[in-house]
């Protein structure tokens, strides 16, 4: 007689119904009717739901740090420089344009030479990255690009990074042989250097730009747009974790805004 395992955490009950749907059709040949599959998802998320209020269960997302630890890590990577661009200096410079720019490490890692865009407006030099595929753009349906803004007062010059990089090469990737695996392994090698128990992660990069804009004050639908959602529920997923018990929080701004 098979035995229904309790999953580890609320949110895999909803794997648990793909798997026995796709068990009942595959293996079993069965099909379940309409009736089966309301009675099968009412029964799954009344599993779920007591999982739930039988203890307290909340989605973590990765670790935030910001710019100064971030600086840490870029600066460990980095140095000391060598003649040849080693893959932590690969790594290095992934991390900090999915930094500061929101963009997905994998998406950085496929950067093409011969699509970059460079202009310059009153002293600020944009860099734009087209994106041949995206995560969420699969099909081509949308024109989509990674923009890093330069100012004149930059950590690090990234521009002279990326120059390195590329080389006298013409074409290709603009950082050949790295991926989000090796950007991972780097992150967690410089961490250990400089002893932090915990590193900071390729997707934390992503992170880090949406605390950051949103603690400087930047308009809900501007990030949404630069991150390229849909729309704002992962925005607002991100906030609630790191800002809702800080002065950035809604639960703050509010009563402070009705006190005017």
């Amino acid at each position: 007689e098979a035995e229904l395992i309790k999953p580890a955490k609320p949110y895999a009950w909803g794997k648990i119904q793909s798997r026995i749907i796709q068990i009942a059709e595959e293996e079993l040949d069965k099909t379940f009717t309409r009736g089966g599959l309301q009675a099968l998802k009412t029964f799954i998320d009344r599993q779920a739901r007591q999982q739930a209020e039988d203890e307290l269960y909340e989605p973590r997302p990765p670790p935030y740090f910001g710019w100064e630890d971030m600086k840490k890590i870029w600066t460990q990577l980095w140095h000391p420089p060598r003649t040849t661009f080693e893959s932590r200096h690969k790594a290095a410079c992934v991390s900090y344009i999915a930094y500061a720019t929101g963009a997905r490490t994998n998406e950085i890692c496929n950067i093409r030479i011969e699509d970059l865009e460079r202009t310059k407006e009153e002293g600020v030099t944009f860099l734009r990255m087209p994106l041949r595929v995206s995560k969420t753009n699969t099909r081509k349906t949308a024109r989509e690009s990674i923009v890093l803004a330069i100012t004149q007062t930059e950590m690090f010059p990234i521009l002279k990074w990326i120059e390195k990089a590329i080389g006298t090469r013409k074409e290709g990737f603009v950082f050949p042989e790295i991926s989000t695996r090796k950007v991972n392994y780097q992150l967690k090698k410089a961490s250990k250097i400089l002893n932090w128990p915990t590193a900071p992660t390729p997707h934390g990069s992503r992170l880090g730009y949406v605390i950051n804009s949103s603690k400087s004050g930047a308009k809900e639908e501007d990030i949404v747009n630069v991150c390229r959602w849909k729309d704002a529920t992962m925005l607002r997923y991100y906030r609630n974790h790191f800002l809702e018990t800080t002065k950035h929080g809604s639960a703050y701004k509010i009563p402070i805004e009705n006190e005017k």
